[in-house]
């Protein structure tokens, strides 16, 4: 009987752990909106929107064809980076630099760009140490990477 009532007690102990914890380990993103509303969105989530991104930019390689390409180098960076992107359309190019709290410090207009490879030396000896977020734009279509600025 004892032996029986141990076993019972290990397999629900069992059960709890591994089927009743997961649910409750499940992690969330929450983010906070201008407006004062709080979205929360489980990083499972995220992580399956990623994946099938990836997939379908895979099995749809046009879409990864119009896609705007930026690098920048040094970074971090201290007085300028250089900005190398490419572009698959003819267009107006639009270069801005956002802080973290969305604030736009600097806009630099290149006018209309022909597809093809291009570089920019961006200087930011007015930036204070942080990290901001360096965007192309064009045609409606953004890229955006992160930059970090050391003095």
């Amino acid at each position: 009987m004892k032996k029986t009532l141990l076993k019972t007690a290990l397999i629900l102990l069992l059960v709890n752990i591994l089927f009743l914890n997961k649910a409750s380990s499940q992690q969330y993103m929450h983010i906070n909106k201008k407006d004062g509303t709080v979205i929360e969105i489980a990083i499972a989530d995220i992580q399956k929107l990623t994946f099938d991104l990836t997939v379908a930019i895979q099995q749809y390689p046009e879409i990864a064809q119009k896609l705007i390409k930026i690098k920048t180098s040094p970074n971090p960076s201290t007085n300028y980076f250089m900005l190398d992107y490419s572009v698959k359309e003819a267009g107006e190019v639009l270069i801005e630099i956002f802080s973290l709290q969305g604030v736009l410090v600097s806009s630099i207009s290149e006018g209309y760009i022909s597809p093809g490879e291009n570089q920019r030396r961006i200087d930011i000896q007015n930036l204070k140490t942080g990290t901001y977020l360096c965007r192309v734009r064009q045609n409606n279509e953004f890229v955006t990477q992160k930059i970090i600025v050391k003095k």
